[in-house]
């Protein structure tokens, strides 16, 4: 079983980021040899994107709070910002952030 695979997709005439899990069962014919494959998938782009934005918001919250003048604290920001990893979900508030 693949859990929470992600996967770039093609959806409504872009690239997507979606996660999936799923698994590849066998199956079994009457003489006990396989007959085919049962590949069932489940949809979680919405709860593992969720849950990653939380993670980020977290982050952000946990290192502007040691923050003690403006100029460390928007320094901050964009490390938490940052904390996403390989994708991270840009806003136009950090864009906005970052000519400071």
């Amino acid at each position: 079983m693949k859990d929470d695979d992600c996967l770039f997709l093609k959806r409504n005439g872009f690239l997507e980021e979606s996660y999936f899990s799923w698994s590849i069962i066998p199956l079994i014919g009457q003489d006990g040899s396989i007959v085919g494959l049962y590949n069932p998938a489940f949809e979680k782009t919405r709860r593992k994107i969720a849950e990653r934005r939380m993670l980020t918001l977290r982050e952000v919250g946990e290192r502007t709070a040691a923050a003690r003048e403006v100029k460390g604290f928007w320094g901050q920001v964009i490390k938490g910002l940052e904390y996403n990893g390989k994708i991270p979900d840009r806003s136009p508030s950090e864009i906005y952030l970052t000519r400071y």
